[in-house]
């Protein structure tokens, strides 16, 4: 029988996931707005100098956390584009 202390771990539920990357996002100093965005793509932009990821309110959780996931992504690619050393 295994103790709560030894027994594996659980891998986060979808929700958990969506959290953690929204925290993720935070740390990485963008604001993340969950909208509704009535089937406009989510996307990241600067607004007055902060960084924000549009998230579509009206997904599901694992479709919200495909748009944060993106949209990292897509700043870091346009990071590396401004330094001159595109990575695909």
């Amino acid at each position: 029988m295994h103790s709560d202390s030894t027994a594996a771990k659980t891998p986060p539920n979808i929700i958990e996931r969506l959290r953690l990357k929204t925290e993720y996002a935070w740390r990485q100093g963008f604001s993340v707005r969950f909208e509704p965005l009535d089937g406009r793509d989510a996307t990241w932009c600067e607004i007055g100098g902060n960084k924000t990821i549009f998230v579509d309110i009206a997904l599901t959780a694992s479709e919200q956390l495909e748009q944060i996931e993106r949209a990292i992504h897509e700043f870091e690619r346009s990071q590396l584009r401004v330094q001159g050393s595109l990575v695909v």
